[in-house]
């Protein structure tokens, strides 16, 4: 997972941001662009493309999904049953998503600092080694 400082340093990548945007680690950031490079799979198809465990691959998919980077949809076996197809949110949406999150996090930060000096002095005031 990439951090804020990995992302100010020369040489980082979309896959960086990406990482460090939705805390994501290497395994799930590769689902997600796997599924962006492939389009819709199930969840078999995306475990052996990705050569990882299918119960992996299912908790990877789940962050995904709860992230809104991946949408699940149910698809009806006829004669019964069910699968699911998973889906990569498509990357000029994504592009609009991190804009928007990074528009809440500078809006979030300005408000922070805005008593910084204030908090700071009185944790230092109150700290006890």
């Amino acid at each position: 997972m990439a951090s804020m400082q990995k992302l100010m340093q020369p040489g980082t990548t979309c896959d960086d941001l990406l990482s460090c945007m939705f805390e994501l680690n290497q395994a799930e950031a590769g689902l997600y662009l796997l599924l962006v490079r492939e389009g819709s799979l199930k969840l078999d198809d995306l475990a052996g493309m990705a050569q990882r465990e299918r119960s992996t691959v299912y908790r990877c998919l789940a962050k995904l999904v709860s992230l809104g980077l991946v949408h699940k949809e149910s698809q009806t076996i006829p004669g019964g049953g069910y699968y699911h197809l998973y889906t990569a949110l498509r990357p000029e949406h994504l592009q609009e998503v991190v804009e928007n999150r990074l528009r809440d996090f500078n809006q979030r930060v300005t408000e922070l600092l805005k008593d910084f000096d204030i908090h700071l002095t009185k944790v230092a005031k109150d700290f006890k080694p």
